[in-house]
């Protein structure tokens, strides 16, 4: 029997034991354009219900804001969720923050490649939610055979050629980007405002201007009218 503790510093034994538990905690593949879930497979534990609850938010939410194509997201220290966006969909793996990053993105290239084989036509027009549920089965068998080629520290060939190149994968905090649209809405909020303002004022501008040019030409109107009334009756009598 082994007591380990349990934090952020995993040993390398811990690490292996956790691995083969599971690494990837939760996939999720989701509609980019609205956040629509079309799959998912995840643990079983409990412990992970409100990062999996996060990741159904951050799905609607990247889809309303400027995101990279591969992004690492981190939430509490424990756990990371990486993201790769391809052709409209998004992929998302939650892991723990030990597990390789590379690795991360070479499983969602290699899921991409094969959801989109087998279900990329359908995406756009589907209404229903979790659609493509049947597609875990895929996705598991896709985890097992990275989970076993780490927890035995092997990196087997059609790993390395699944991997590209992420040094420039850009890592993010969770609540920047569940907090981006609250953000995006007062400014537009904001932009509104200064909208009405500028119109209001644009208006308040055009009638002091007619009322100036009033004030200063009345009284050279009225001394014209007045000369030509005298004229009028002057030489018309």
């Amino acid at each position: 029997n082994h007591n380990h503790n349990h934090n952020n510093n995993y040993s390398d034994i811990d690490c292996i034991v956790a691995e083969k538990k599971g690494m990837f905690r939760q996939v999720l593949v989701a509609r980019l354009r609205d956040g629509l879930c079309l799959t998912e497979d995840r643990d079983n534990s409990t412990a992970i219900d409100p990062y999996c609850f996060q990741a159904k938010k951050l799905v609607k939410k990247l889809g309303q804001t400027s995101t990279p194509q591969r992004c690492t997201l981190n939430t509490d220290g424990h756990y990371l969720y990486h993201v790769y966006i391809e052709d409209g969909v998004i992929y998302l793996v939650l892991c723990d923050s030990s597990f390789s990053s590379k690795l991360a993105f070479g499983f969602l290239e290699a899921l991409q490649k094969e959801f989109d084989q087998e279900h990329g036509s359908q995406v756009a027009d589907t209404k229903r939610p979790y659609k493509f549920i049947t597609f875990d089965k895929r996705i598991q068998s896709l985890k097992r055979s990275y989970e076993d080629s780490r927890a035995s520290h092997r990196r087997p060939n059609v790993l390395e050629r699944e991997l590209n190149d992420v040094t420039r994968i850009m890592r993010k905090n969770i609540d920047d980007v569940l907090d981006r649209k609250e953000k995006l809405n007062d400014m537009s909020s904001k932009a509104t405002s200064l909208k009405g303002h500028s119109i209001s004022y644009k208006k308040a501008t055009h009638q002091l201007k007619w009322k100036v040019i009033f004030q200063k030409f009345l009284p050279l109107v009225a001394i014209a009218v007045i000369v030509l009334i005298v004229l009028y009756f002057y030489y018309g009598m």
